[in-house]
């Protein structure tokens, strides 16, 4: 720089221009009511200091990843800032749709083996989404075993069973429930029956029905010839000689029922008789006995 003199002198001074960072994001998914994850994508030349996150729902972080739930669908206006080292900075903005996540639930009421079992949808999501899929796993090995709406099954184990409905909107948001089924087991029937003759001794019957878990509770007999009885070990009179099919229900203690039939005999009792060749005559007297018994069979 010169002066009014003709004399001049010169000062170098060195500035450095740091790299602004390039600030950018990436969000995880776009459902409400899930955990999403925000990810930091900044392209920086020097270590960011800070980063300033605002999710457009009045939720806010400062860490450099962040997770964040929306607790409604809608539209948001997302906002990353971010300062490095040397103080400066650059802003990045994701406009974002959260769409509705499918809220999830089924009934059922708990059954007995072998019976069928409904399983009914009852799952919702907020208009204009709809639900698109289920994936039922109703024996709770994490595959899927069904892909309707509704299900009929039957066990063929008794025991608890968590079931798992999982369904997914047209905008792809899914949403899972677990329940837990008890099928109850049914009683093992059986039975045995003495033999007896027709107005003799009375035919008597021995329940030797068993259950795995619970108790037998209710007993119902139906002994063939219009017969009927609620007693766990009766004994039963038969008036004709015959073969009787004999049937033993047993309701156990939470409502499971099974049931047998046998063919059980009445035996017939004999009939005594005789004729001879005469009935009367001069002694000494010769009479031939034939005998003609029968058996009432």
């Amino acid at each position: 720089m010169g002066s009014l003199n003709g004399c001049y002198d010169t000062v170098i001074q060195q500035v450095t221009v740091y790299a602004i960072p390039v600030a950018s994001y990436t969000v995880s998914d776009t459902c409400d009511n899930i955990p999403l994850d925000f990810i930091d994508n900044t392209v920086s030349s020097t270590p960011l200091f800070t980063w300033s996150w605002d999710f457009g729902d009045l939720g806010a972080g400062t860490n450099q990843d962040e997770t964040h739930t929306y607790l409604a669908s809608g539209n948001y206006d997302t906002e990353l800032i971010v300062i490095d080292d040397n103080g400066c900075t650059d802003t990045a903005t994701l406009s974002l749709t959260i769409n509705p996540t499918p809220q999830v639930a089924f009934n059922y009421i708990d059954g007995c083996l072998y019976d069928t079992v409904n399983f009914l949808d009852a799952s919702i999501i907020n208009a204009p989404d709809n639900i698109m899929t289920w994936s039922w796993d109703i024996d709770g090995d994490n595959s899927e075993d069904y892909n309707s709406q509704n299900v009929a099954h039957k066990y063929i184990t008794a025991g608890d069973y968590a079931v798992t409905l999982t369904v997914e909107s047209n905008n792809s948001c899914s949403n899972s429930l677990t329940e837990t089924i008890s099928i109850f087991p049914v009683p093992q029937v059986g039975f045995s029956a003495s033999t007896a003759c027709v107005n003799g001794d009375a035919t008597q019957f021995v329940n030797t029905s068993t259950i795995s878990s619970g108790v037998n509770a209710l007993y119902g007999w139906s002994f063939g010839d219009g017969g009927l009885s609620g007693q766990e070990n009766p004994s039963h009179n038969y008036q004709i000689a015959s073969s009787y099919p004999v049937t033993l229900a047993v309701v156990s203690d939470l409502g499971c029922i099974d049931s047998v039939t046998y063919s059980i005999e009445v035996l017939g009792n004999p009939s005594a008789a005789f004729t001879q060749d005469t009935t009367n005559g001069c002694l000494p007297l010769c009479v031939l006995f034939t005998d003609t018994s029968y058996d009432d069979i």
